[in-house]
């Protein structure tokens, strides 16, 4: 890998970042100081606007396009579409702290799953980052004061979901041998259809219509930045894994947590509880421990003893 690339990688991996953790509490805005009732609705905006920055980018030759059949991606693109306004939602009813805890809990539910569905190997050393991401989750929810019943569905929909659509996105992405950019070309207009469809069942019941609804001119504006959010997250995804380690983004990834934690108690007023706090620390170190684990280079297998030279070694000495 050339001096060039690794500089670009670090690039676009620094601002994969900063467009990550912008993207989060620019929602957290949109639904608590703003009070969206649409989480379906700005889901679907975002994954508009994806849509047309991949078109785009494929007409700039970014990667090339890749004709692929379209069957086999409905079903990746309907738990894709399920994902997103979960996640938005969960963000909407929970407080940003259990949110990106709830999260990180997709690790050990992605790794159940490719155990008991898609022969996955489980390793005891898993469940020494498997035990405190489950657990830490789990007190952190419940001693989160804001958690609500339907919070704490949402975050399970979110975690569920996410889980599903990234071991389904790795075995299509592995089947036809193609990049995440050439896979969401197809996945994220699919399921743009999909979740349009989806838009009355989960924001019915509001108590405004969108066209009633007050859409000042600074929410109009944290909408747009959402958006574009979403598309440079995507993209820089992408883009930084060209020019760094898949270890390195997981190093960053779980700087982004921390960051989002430090600023739910910052930016939105959460009440520090020292058995909240406990739960968050007890789940990043399950997190940084499983980071941990990835960065270790994997064992490399032993030659076999050639035995033939001692052999001839000995029956020499013998005669």
């Amino acid at each position: 890998m050339s001096q060039t690339s690794t500089k670009q990688g670090l690039f676009y991996l620094g601002l994969n970042y900063l467009s990550s953790v912008a993207i989060v509490f620019c929602n957290k805005i949109i639904f608590q100081w703003y009070m969206l009732p649409f989480g379906a609705l700005l889901s679907t905006y975002h994954f508009a606007i994806t849509a047309l920055g991949l078109f785009v980018c494929a007409a700039l030759g970014m990667f090339e396009f890749k004709k692929l059949p379209w069957v086999p991606l409905i079903k990746v693109s309907l738990v894709y579409a399920l994902s997103v306004p979960f996640c938005n939602l969960s963000i909407r009813y929970n407080s940003l702290s259990f949110y990106q805890i709830s999260k990180v809990t997709v690790i050990p539910v992605s790794i159940l799953l490719e155990f008991f569905f898609y022969n996955g190997k489980m390793e005891a050393r898993m469940l020494l980052y498997i035990i405190p991401i489950t657990a830490g989750a789990f007190l952190t929810g419940k001693t989160d004061i804001s958690t609500t019943t339907i919070g704490v569905f949402m975050a399970a929909s979110c975690v569920l979901t996410s889980a599903l659509a990234q071991q389904w996105v790795k075995i299509q992405q592995s089947e036809f041998e193609i990049n995440s950019m050439q896979m969401m070309l197809y996945v994220i207009p699919i399921s743009v259809v999909i979740q349009t469809m989806f838009i009355p069942v989960f924001d019915s019941g509001k108590d405004f219509n969108i066209f009633d609804f007050p859409w000042t001119p600074n929410l109009l504006l944290v909408v747009f930045i959402s958006g574009l959010l979403a598309f440079i997250v995507n993209l820089t995804i992408f883009l930084s894994l060209r020019g760094v380690s898949p270890v390195t983004y997981q190093v960053v990834g779980q700087a982004k947590s921390v960051t989002v934690l430090i600023g739910s108690f910052i930016l939105f007023g959460q009440i520090l509880d020292y058995r909240n706090v406990f739960g968050m620390v007890v789940t990043m170190v399950g997190v940084f421990y499983y980071t941990y684990i990835k960065m270790r280079p994997a064992p490399q297998p032993q030659p076999p003893v050639d035995n033939t030279i001692e052999t001839e070694e000995k029956q020499s000495s013998t005669v």
